[in-house]
Protein backbone atom coordinates (compact mmCIF):
# COMPACT_ATOMS: atom_id res chain seq x y z
CA UNK A 1 0.00 0.00 0.00
CA UNK A 2 1.16 3.37 -0.57
CA UNK A 3 -0.44 4.87 2.62
CA UNK A 4 3.04 5.52 4.42
CA UNK A 5 4.05 7.44 1.21
CA UNK A 6 4.54 11.37 1.42
CA UNK A 7 4.28 13.52 -1.04
CA UNK A 8 6.90 14.14 -3.54
CA UNK A 9 5.64 16.62 -6.58
CA UNK A 10 2.34 17.84 -8.20
CA UNK A 11 2.82 17.13 -11.87
CA UNK A 12 1.31 20.18 -14.15
CA UNK A 13 1.08 19.17 -18.01
CA UNK A 14 1.31 22.94 -19.48
CA UNK A 15 0.67 24.19 -22.78
CA UNK A 16 3.40 26.90 -22.24
CA UNK A 17 6.26 26.43 -19.85
CA UNK A 18 7.84 29.74 -19.91
CA UNK A 19 4.39 31.69 -19.11
CA UNK A 20 3.05 29.06 -16.54
CA UNK A 21 6.31 29.76 -14.95
CA UNK A 22 5.67 33.10 -14.37
CA UNK A 23 2.31 32.93 -13.64
CA UNK A 24 3.33 30.39 -11.14
CA UNK A 25 6.09 33.21 -9.40
CA UNK A 26 3.18 35.79 -9.67
CA UNK A 27 1.08 34.22 -7.77
CA UNK A 28 2.51 31.91 -4.99
CA UNK A 29 6.82 33.69 -5.32
CA UNK A 30 8.18 30.94 -7.10
CA UNK A 31 10.95 32.26 -9.08
CA UNK A 32 13.84 30.10 -9.33
CA UNK A 33 12.96 26.73 -11.23
CA UNK A 34 15.38 24.20 -12.86
CA UNK A 35 14.30 23.80 -16.65
CA UNK A 36 15.51 21.17 -18.62
CA UNK A 37 14.81 19.97 -22.38
CA UNK A 38 14.67 16.50 -22.84
CA UNK A 39 15.11 15.22 -26.10
CA UNK A 40 15.64 11.50 -27.49
CA UNK A 41 19.25 11.89 -26.59
CA UNK A 42 18.30 11.90 -23.03
CA UNK A 43 15.72 9.19 -23.16
CA UNK A 44 16.14 5.40 -23.39
CA UNK A 45 14.68 2.10 -22.92
CA UNK A 46 11.18 4.09 -23.19
CA UNK A 47 7.72 2.22 -23.23
CA UNK A 48 4.48 2.97 -24.04
CA UNK A 49 0.80 1.10 -23.40
CA UNK A 50 3.44 -2.09 -23.66
CA UNK A 51 5.28 -1.17 -27.34
CA UNK A 52 8.70 -0.09 -27.40
CA UNK A 53 8.96 3.35 -28.47
CA UNK A 54 11.62 6.14 -29.58
CA UNK A 55 10.26 8.27 -26.50
CA UNK A 56 8.40 11.56 -26.71
CA UNK A 57 10.78 14.85 -25.82
CA UNK A 58 9.27 17.36 -23.91
CA UNK A 59 10.56 20.29 -21.61
CA UNK A 60 10.15 20.49 -17.40
CA UNK A 61 10.60 23.36 -15.00
CA UNK A 62 10.83 22.12 -11.28
CA UNK A 63 9.88 24.58 -8.41
CA UNK A 64 8.98 24.53 -4.88
CA UNK A 65 7.40 27.01 -2.89
CA UNK A 66 9.12 28.95 0.32
CA UNK A 67 7.53 29.12 3.76
CA UNK A 68 7.04 32.70 5.35
CA UNK A 69 8.40 32.75 8.39
CA UNK A 70 5.22 34.50 9.66
CA UNK A 71 3.83 31.49 9.06
CA UNK A 72 5.05 28.73 11.00
CA UNK A 73 5.25 28.28 14.89
CA UNK A 74 1.79 29.83 17.24
CA UNK A 75 -0.40 29.72 13.89
CA UNK A 76 0.71 26.39 12.79
CA UNK A 77 -0.48 25.06 15.98
CA UNK A 78 -3.64 26.72 15.65
CA UNK A 79 -4.59 25.71 12.33
CA UNK A 80 -3.32 22.38 13.75
CA UNK A 81 -1.59 22.04 9.69
CA UNK A 82 1.22 20.38 8.91
CA UNK A 83 2.88 23.21 7.29
CA UNK A 84 5.33 22.23 4.64
CA UNK A 85 6.77 23.35 0.83
CA UNK A 86 4.91 22.64 -2.39
CA UNK A 87 7.05 21.17 -5.25
CA UNK A 88 5.46 21.43 -8.57
CA UNK A 89 6.68 19.85 -11.64
CA UNK A 90 5.55 21.27 -15.07
CA UNK A 91 6.00 19.44 -18.03
CA UNK A 92 5.26 20.83 -21.42
CA UNK A 93 5.37 18.04 -24.09
CA UNK A 94 7.01 18.54 -27.59
CA UNK A 95 7.19 15.50 -30.02
CA UNK A 96 6.36 11.58 -30.09
CA UNK A 97 4.92 9.72 -27.76
CA UNK A 98 4.86 10.09 -24.04
CA UNK A 99 2.05 10.61 -21.07
CA UNK A 100 2.27 13.94 -21.03
CA UNK A 101 1.45 14.12 -24.82
CA UNK A 102 -1.34 12.14 -24.01
CA UNK A 103 -2.92 14.07 -21.11
CA UNK A 104 -2.54 17.88 -23.06
CA UNK A 105 -4.16 16.13 -26.07
CA UNK A 106 -7.40 14.53 -24.24
CA UNK A 107 -7.71 16.52 -21.02
CA UNK A 108 -5.87 19.87 -21.92
CA UNK A 109 -3.38 21.97 -19.37
CA UNK A 110 -3.90 20.41 -15.55
CA UNK A 111 -2.84 18.50 -12.69
CA UNK A 112 -1.59 15.08 -14.76
CA UNK A 113 0.24 13.11 -12.41
CA UNK A 114 0.72 13.07 -8.42
CA UNK A 115 4.16 11.89 -7.29
CA UNK A 116 4.90 10.08 -4.19
CA UNK A 117 8.44 9.72 -2.42
CA UNK A 118 9.93 6.60 -2.61
CA UNK A 119 9.60 5.43 1.00
CA UNK A 120 8.96 2.44 3.37
CA UNK A 121 8.35 0.44 -0.15
CA UNK A 122 10.88 0.97 -2.89
CA UNK A 123 9.47 1.84 -6.63
CA UNK A 124 9.67 -1.26 -7.53
CA UNK A 125 7.83 -2.52 -4.73
CA UNK A 126 4.71 -0.51 -5.31
CA UNK A 127 4.83 -0.92 -9.03
CA UNK A 128 4.40 -4.33 -7.87
CA UNK A 129 1.98 -3.60 -5.83
CA UNK A 130 -0.18 -1.44 -8.74
CA UNK A 131 0.36 -4.15 -11.54
CA UNK A 132 -0.79 -7.04 -8.94
CA UNK A 133 -4.33 -4.92 -8.64
CA UNK A 134 -4.75 -4.71 -12.06
CA UNK A 135 -2.79 -1.33 -12.65
CA UNK A 136 -1.41 -0.83 -16.08
CA UNK A 137 1.75 1.02 -16.66
CA UNK A 138 1.07 3.77 -19.24
CA UNK A 139 4.38 4.68 -19.72
CA UNK A 140 7.55 4.41 -19.00
CA UNK A 141 11.13 5.59 -20.00
CA UNK A 142 15.01 6.35 -18.72
CA UNK A 143 16.32 9.86 -18.48
CA UNK A 144 19.96 10.64 -17.00
CA UNK A 145 19.57 7.37 -15.60
CA UNK A 146 16.47 7.72 -13.11
CA UNK A 147 13.66 5.40 -14.00
CA UNK A 148 10.43 7.03 -14.74
CA UNK A 149 7.34 4.91 -14.52
CA UNK A 150 3.68 6.34 -14.92
CA UNK A 151 1.14 4.32 -13.06
CA UNK A 152 -2.10 4.89 -15.11
CA UNK A 153 -4.79 5.45 -12.39
CA UNK A 154 -7.19 7.62 -14.14
CA UNK A 155 -9.66 5.19 -14.72
CA UNK A 156 -9.35 3.62 -11.10
CA UNK A 157 -8.64 7.07 -8.52
CA UNK A 158 -9.81 9.74 -11.59
CA UNK A 159 -8.24 10.80 -14.17
CA UNK A 160 -4.46 10.96 -13.38
CA UNK A 161 -0.84 9.29 -13.21
CA UNK A 162 0.59 7.98 -10.25
CA UNK A 163 4.48 7.99 -9.83
CA UNK A 164 6.97 7.33 -7.06
CA UNK A 165 10.22 8.91 -7.16
CA UNK A 166 13.46 9.10 -4.80
CA UNK A 167 13.09 11.82 -2.29
CA UNK A 168 14.37 14.91 -3.90
CA UNK A 169 14.54 13.35 -7.22
CA UNK A 170 14.06 16.21 -10.58
CA UNK A 171 15.48 16.41 -13.73
CA UNK A 172 18.84 17.92 -14.41
CA UNK A 173 18.82 21.36 -15.92
CA UNK A 174 19.86 25.26 -15.94
CA UNK A 175 18.64 27.68 -13.39
CA UNK A 176 16.14 29.75 -14.29
CA UNK A 177 15.11 33.00 -12.12
CA UNK A 178 11.56 34.34 -13.47
CA UNK A 179 11.38 37.21 -11.29
CA UNK A 180 11.74 39.71 -14.91
CA UNK A 181 8.60 38.15 -16.59
CA UNK A 182 6.32 39.68 -14.27
CA UNK A 183 4.70 42.13 -12.64
CA UNK A 184 3.08 42.67 -8.84
CA UNK A 185 1.48 45.42 -7.43
CA UNK A 186 2.73 46.83 -4.77
CA UNK A 187 2.04 45.55 -1.43
CA UNK A 188 0.44 42.58 -2.39
CA UNK A 189 1.88 39.24 -1.12
CA UNK A 190 2.20 35.67 -3.10
CA UNK A 191 -0.67 33.71 -2.26
CA UNK A 192 0.73 32.06 1.33
CA UNK A 193 0.85 28.47 0.43
CA UNK A 194 1.38 26.20 3.37
CA UNK A 195 1.40 23.00 2.18
CA UNK A 196 -1.35 20.55 0.12
CA UNK A 197 -3.80 19.80 2.92
CA UNK A 198 -5.94 17.82 0.04
CA UNK A 199 -6.34 16.96 -3.81
CA UNK A 200 -10.11 17.37 -4.45
CA UNK A 201 -10.94 15.00 -7.48
CA UNK A 202 -14.04 14.97 -9.07
CA UNK A 203 -15.12 11.77 -10.02
CA UNK A 204 -18.88 10.25 -11.30
CA UNK A 205 -19.77 7.81 -8.82
CA UNK A 206 -18.06 8.43 -4.76
CA UNK A 207 -19.07 5.20 -3.73
CA UNK A 208 -17.94 2.86 -6.39
CA UNK A 209 -14.45 5.14 -6.58
CA UNK A 210 -13.77 5.00 -2.25
CA UNK A 211 -12.85 1.23 -3.06
CA UNK A 212 -10.55 1.96 -5.34
CA UNK A 213 -8.41 4.18 -3.33
CA UNK A 214 -8.35 1.63 -0.36
CA UNK A 215 -7.57 -0.92 -2.78
CA UNK A 216 -4.19 0.86 -4.48
CA UNK A 217 -3.79 3.64 -2.12
CA UNK A 218 -4.52 1.93 1.57
CA UNK A 219 -6.66 4.89 2.40
CA UNK A 220 -8.63 3.16 5.27
CA UNK A 221 -11.72 5.33 5.96
CA UNK A 222 -13.75 8.38 4.49
CA UNK A 223 -16.05 10.76 6.70
CA UNK A 224 -19.02 11.02 3.97
CA UNK A 225 -20.25 14.62 3.75
CA UNK A 226 -24.02 15.49 1.49
CA UNK A 227 -23.10 19.36 1.03
CA UNK A 228 -26.77 21.32 -0.10
CA UNK A 229 -27.28 24.62 0.04
CA UNK A 230 -29.43 25.31 3.62
CA UNK A 231 -28.31 26.39 7.14
CA UNK A 232 -25.62 24.22 8.72
CA UNK A 233 -24.39 23.18 6.01
CA UNK A 234 -23.61 25.24 2.36
CA UNK A 235 -25.12 28.61 4.16
CA UNK A 236 -24.99 30.88 1.30
CA UNK A 237 -23.34 29.38 -1.87
CA UNK A 238 -22.16 31.17 -4.87
CA UNK A 239 -20.88 30.44 -8.38
CA UNK A 240 -19.78 33.07 -10.86
CA UNK A 241 -20.79 35.95 -8.96
CA UNK A 242 -24.17 34.83 -8.60
CA UNK A 243 -26.15 32.85 -5.53
CA UNK A 244 -27.05 29.27 -6.56
CA UNK A 245 -29.21 25.83 -5.58
CA UNK A 246 -26.39 23.38 -5.78
CA UNK A 247 -24.69 20.21 -3.59
CA UNK A 248 -21.71 17.70 -3.87
CA UNK A 249 -21.74 14.36 -1.93
CA UNK A 250 -17.66 13.78 -0.50
CA UNK A 251 -15.87 11.49 1.24
CA UNK A 252 -12.05 12.23 2.71
CA UNK A 253 -9.39 10.10 2.42
CA UNK A 254 -5.89 10.64 4.35
CA UNK A 255 -3.13 8.86 1.72
CA UNK A 256 0.34 9.98 4.29
CA UNK A 257 0.80 13.47 5.04
CA UNK A 258 -1.90 14.83 2.65
CA UNK A 259 -5.18 13.26 2.01
CA UNK A 260 -7.31 13.31 -1.19
CA UNK A 261 -11.26 15.00 -1.34
CA UNK A 262 -13.59 12.69 -3.73
CA UNK A 263 -16.24 14.50 -5.02
CA UNK A 264 -19.30 13.48 -6.84
CA UNK A 265 -21.82 17.12 -7.95
CA UNK A 266 -25.45 15.82 -7.38
CA UNK A 267 -27.47 18.75 -7.90
CA UNK A 268 -27.38 22.59 -10.00
CA UNK A 269 -24.55 24.20 -11.55
CA UNK A 270 -20.94 24.41 -10.14
CA UNK A 271 -17.29 24.37 -10.53
CA UNK A 272 -17.03 20.55 -10.12
CA UNK A 273 -19.48 19.93 -13.33
CA UNK A 274 -19.98 23.03 -15.48
CA UNK A 275 -16.76 24.49 -14.77
CA UNK A 276 -14.74 21.00 -14.97
CA UNK A 277 -16.60 17.57 -15.62
CA UNK A 278 -18.34 18.80 -18.53
CA UNK A 279 -15.51 20.95 -19.72
CA UNK A 280 -12.74 18.23 -19.38
CA UNK A 281 -14.78 15.27 -20.23
CA UNK A 282 -14.49 13.16 -17.69
CA UNK A 283 -12.69 12.76 -13.83
CA UNK A 284 -9.99 14.37 -12.78
CA UNK A 285 -7.93 17.07 -10.33
CA UNK A 286 -10.00 19.87 -9.54
CA UNK A 287 -8.75 21.65 -6.87
CA UNK A 288 -6.01 21.72 -3.92
CA UNK A 289 -6.14 23.21 -0.41
CA UNK A 290 -3.31 25.10 -0.45
CA UNK A 291 -4.41 27.73 2.69
CA UNK A 292 -5.90 27.33 5.85
CA UNK A 293 -6.12 30.63 8.34
CA UNK A 294 -8.20 31.25 11.58
CA UNK A 295 -7.72 34.63 11.03
CA UNK A 296 -10.26 37.03 9.37
CA UNK A 297 -7.58 39.76 8.56
CA UNK A 298 -5.37 37.42 6.70
CA UNK A 299 -8.32 36.31 4.71
CA UNK A 300 -9.29 39.05 3.64
CA UNK A 301 -5.91 40.33 2.66
CA UNK A 302 -5.09 36.59 0.33
CA UNK A 303 -8.61 37.81 -1.23
CA UNK A 304 -7.54 41.41 -1.54
CA UNK A 305 -4.27 40.06 -3.57
CA UNK A 306 -5.73 37.57 -4.95
CA UNK A 307 -8.02 39.82 -6.72
CA UNK A 308 -5.62 42.53 -7.23
CA UNK A 309 -3.47 39.50 -9.29
CA UNK A 310 -6.79 38.91 -11.71
CA UNK A 311 -8.15 35.72 -9.60
CA UNK A 312 -10.94 36.34 -8.23
CA UNK A 313 -13.44 33.92 -5.95
CA UNK A 314 -15.60 32.38 -8.48
CA UNK A 315 -17.42 29.42 -5.91
CA UNK A 316 -17.76 29.04 -2.69
CA UNK A 317 -19.97 30.01 0.85
CA UNK A 318 -20.00 29.87 4.37
CA UNK A 319 -20.43 26.55 6.12
CA UNK A 320 -21.64 25.01 9.31
CA UNK A 321 -24.12 27.96 10.09
CA UNK A 322 -21.20 30.08 9.72
CA UNK A 323 -17.87 28.52 11.74
CA UNK A 324 -16.34 28.79 8.42
CA UNK A 325 -15.85 29.71 4.74
CA UNK A 326 -14.33 28.39 1.36
CA UNK A 327 -13.66 29.37 -1.59
CA UNK A 328 -12.01 28.66 -4.82
CA UNK A 329 -9.73 31.30 -6.48
CA UNK A 330 -10.45 31.06 -10.56
CA UNK A 331 -6.31 30.07 -11.58
CA UNK A 332 -7.15 26.74 -13.75
CA UNK A 333 -6.79 28.96 -17.10
CA UNK A 334 -3.44 29.80 -16.33
CA UNK A 335 -1.86 27.47 -13.92
CA UNK A 336 -3.90 24.37 -14.71
CA UNK A 337 -5.77 23.85 -11.22
CA UNK A 338 -8.17 25.65 -8.83
CA UNK A 339 -6.70 27.42 -5.65
CA UNK A 340 -8.36 26.61 -2.50
CA UNK A 341 -8.42 28.53 0.46
CA UNK A 342 -10.18 27.64 4.16
CA UNK A 343 -10.86 30.22 7.12
CA UNK A 344 -11.86 28.87 10.01
CA UNK A 345 -12.97 29.84 13.66
CA UNK A 346 -15.32 33.03 12.36
CA UNK A 347 -16.94 34.82 15.14
CA UNK A 348 -20.64 33.92 16.19
CA UNK A 349 -21.81 30.88 14.62
CA UNK A 350 -25.32 30.13 14.59
CA UNK A 351 -26.04 27.46 17.24
CA UNK A 352 -26.26 23.91 15.93
CA UNK A 353 -29.78 23.09 16.83
CA UNK A 354 -31.02 26.07 14.83
CA UNK A 355 -29.06 24.40 11.56
CA UNK A 356 -31.26 23.13 9.06
CA UNK A 357 -28.66 20.13 7.99
CA UNK A 358 -25.51 18.92 9.06
CA UNK A 359 -23.16 17.95 5.87
CA UNK A 360 -21.99 14.93 7.62
CA UNK A 361 -23.98 11.90 6.84
CA UNK A 362 -21.75 8.34 7.76
CA UNK A 363 -18.48 7.09 7.40
CA UNK A 364 -17.15 4.56 5.37
CA UNK A 365 -14.46 2.32 7.23
CA UNK A 366 -12.48 -0.50 5.15
CA UNK A 367 -11.18 -2.06 8.16
CA UNK A 368 -15.03 -3.69 8.35
CA UNK A 369 -15.06 -5.55 5.46
CA UNK A 370 -16.59 -8.39 5.25
CA UNK A 371 -16.76 -11.55 2.75
CA UNK A 372 -20.08 -11.78 1.25
CA UNK A 373 -21.64 -15.45 1.09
Amino acid sequence: MLNQHTLHSVGVTVRDLEKTMAKIGQVFGIDDWEVAEVGRDRISDAVSRGRQIAGGAYRTATGTTTLRSDLVGGREARNKFPYRTVTFELVQPLKGESPFQEFLATRGQGVSHVVFNEGPEDSATVAAHLAAQGVPTLAAFTVDGERRVFHDTRASLGGFFVEVRPAGARTKGEAVNVSGAYERPDGVEPFPVIGVSHFGVVIDDLMATLPEYHRLLGCADFPIKNWTACLGSLDAPYFRDEKVDHAYFTGMGTCGDFQFEIIQPTFGPSDYNVGFRDVKGGPGVHHMLLYVTASGTEWDKTVKDMADLGHHQHMGSDLRGGAAEFCYFDTAKDVGFVVESVYGGKPDPVPAEQHLADPEIFEVDFNDLINAD
